[in-house]
């Protein structure tokens, strides 16, 4: 299977950038991936631009020795040879931004790594001063809030806005599929996406208290009988 692979890689700081490369590393043995990158990824590899050769620049080797491309390349590559299958590395962070136009244009399967995506859409548009494109994009995700609160994102009264209203329709709508890494997360979009096909896929991240002796109630600071509960939040 042919594969189109939109993902942030190193040297972007990045964990779901480590996390593609395990990923990659599993499947190139098996098929033909070609890595779409941000500009700054790709120059980072070597890769310079030069005026007068074509729509589509030499293909540098990337990690684990796969063709590493420029976003800007693949509706070329796209129109010359389709590929099977386009996956996207989507998260809330700026280095999945440049993924945005090929995801809305040319669905494919998308990993979806957060559980929110305002932070980094609406970043994204109002860096760039499109105001309106945002409203509209507010309003398509989430058409039953009053669309006044994307003036209070637009104003830059930000925090409660981004938490309260993910705008996930869009991905969502236009995937041809979606996978999360949790089942509670997986059972809350297949309430509100029915029409999209949804999966949940462990991370595949090894338990660091496998095998490890559990430690008596009696010796800790909060001792006979209670429970320990962990939470983590954040992006």
């Amino acid at each position: 299977m042919r594969l189109a692979w939109f993902s942030p890689l190193p040297p972007v700081h990045s964990g779901i950038a480590a996390y593609s490369l395990d990923v990659l590393q599993g499947l190139a043995g098996h098929h033909a991936i070609d890595l779409y990158v941000e500009d700054r990824v790709w120059q980072a590899a070597g890769g310079h631009l030069h005026a007068g050769r074509g729509p589509l620049t030499v293909p540098l080797e990337g990690p684990l020795g796969l063709p590493l491309l420029r976003a800007y390349d693949f509706p070329v590559a796209q129109e010359r040879q389709p590929y099977d299958l386009i996956v996207y590395q989507m998260g809330n962070a700026a280095c999945h931004r440049y993924q945005w136009p090929y995801l809305l244009r040319w669905p494919g399967l998308v990993v979806l790594h957060d559980a929110a995506l305002h932070h980094a859409r609406a970043h994204a548009l109002l860096s760039d001063r499109r105001d309106d494109d945002y409203r509209a994009e507010f309003r398509f995700n989430h058409p039953g809030v009053d669309p006044r609160v994307a003036d209070f994102v637009v104003a830059g009264l930000e925090g409660s806005p981004y938490y309260l209203w993910p705008m996930l329709r869009t991905v969502m709508c236009g995937a041809r599929a979606v996978v999360v890494h949790g089942e509670p997360l997986r059972q809350a979009l297949a309430e509100e996406f029915p029409g999209t096909p949804i999966r949940a896929v462990s991370m595949g991240v090894p338990d660091p208290w496998a095998g490890s002796e559990p430690r008596d109630a009696g010796s800790g600071p909060r001792a006979q009988g209670s429970e320990s509960t962990l939470n983590g939040s954040g992006l």
